[in-house]
């Protein structure tokens, strides 16, 4: 398991290094240059989709040839996808909450400066990105990335209504949402099931899959 979690390491950091770039600068465009951290969902979806990107390349690679041959089991195969999701997401929240940390301590930002409630709301946010990332995971252990693409595709057509209607509202409202903290523990989860279950599928459809 650790050396499946080391290489794919190595390949996130090779092929989406942009992706962890850009984390770092909206990072830092919260901290010192008072953006709202809803600006952060953005490069947080983008952090938490690249296990996709490393599931493509293990495809064009025919990786699953070799791994087959290694003395690993597919359901090791699959769990470890779904930890590097865990941790790249993680990865997302660390910078945000020290982004948010750095800017609520600021004082240069004066009145831009973000409150805890703002924080709390956006990182509400990143077990409901989890989850829609989680739905498209099972198509491409099931049917390889080009097919499993589609509800990878609709999964991101998704993300992409919820950030519009985020932008929408007036971008001087946006400290103001709050979201109950009912609601917070609902979604979470909720996206905790979804992405068990997911896991769960997984597992099972790679295991009955043939090459």
């Amino acid at each position: 398991m650790k050396g499946l979690l080391l290489k794919d390491f190595y390949v996130s950091l090779r092929t989406g290094w942009l992706y962890f770039a850009v984390t770092l600068v909206f990072g830092a465009i919260i901290a010192f240059g008072g953006a709202r951290p809803f600006v952060f969902l953005t490069a947080a979806y983008l952090m938490i989709i690249l296990p996709m990107t490393v599931l493509a390349i293990d495809e064009r690679a025919k990786w699953h040839v070799y791994a087959d041959a290694l003395p690993v089991t597919r359901a090791q195969v699959v769990a470890e996808k779904y930890i590097l999701t865990l941790l790249l997401s993680a990865f997302s929240a660390a910078v945000l909450a020290a982004s948010v940390l750095i800017a609520m301590f600021n004082p240069l930002l004066g009145d831009e400066r973000p409150d805890l409630s703002s924080f709390l709301s956006t990182l509400s946010c990143f077990p409901l990105e989890l989850a829609l990332t989680s739905v498209c995971i099972p198509f491409v252990f099931r049917f390889g990335f080009d097919k499993g693409r589609i509800a990878y595709m609709f999964a991101c057509a998704l993300v992409g209504v919820g950030l519009g209607v985020f932008t929408s509202w007036n971008v001087n409202d946006l400290p103001n949402i709050n979201i109950p903290s009912h609601i917070m523990l609902i979604s979470s989860a909720a996206s905790a099931a979804v992405f068990g279950a997911s896991w769960a599928a997984s597992t099972l459809l790679y295991k009955t899959r043939e090459f």
